[in-house]
């Protein structure tokens, strides 16, 4: 085990897909040089039921030509984070509710 890289990595021209186990929050890239090659290769990694196949694009200077794949997986990512911080409000608000509420003896207990 040694430190990780400092170095950001840079991807060469072609064509992406990324092959992760279903479930799983990352994985891995195969680069294409065409699109024919790419969507060959998506194809046999979707036989596999474990496998999960998303369809990156083009690449071609540093910056995605096909820009729906990168959005839609950043949409995604977004989407997620949100869902989380509104459930830990929800939580900690139903907790600060439980807090306030005062502890009175019911109306026929007081009357006795």
């Amino acid at each position: 085990m040694g430190r990780p890289p400092s170095r950001t990595i840079v991807l060469r021209d072609g064509f992406y897909i990324q092959v992760r186990n279903k479930g799983a929050g990352s994985g891995i890239k195969i680069r294409s040089t065409d699109s024919k090659s790419m969507m060959d290769a998506a194809a046999e990694y979707m036989k596999s039921k474990e496998k999960e196949v998303l369809v990156l694009g083009e690449l071609k200077k540093g910056v995605w030509l096909n820009e729906q794949a990168a959005s839609d997986k950043v949409k995604k990512e977004k989407k997620e984070i949100k869902a989380k911080a509104k459930e830990e409000s929800k939580a900690e608000l139903s907790k600060a509710k439980e807090k306030e509420k005062p502890k009175t003896k019911s109306k026929a207990k007081a009357k006795k």
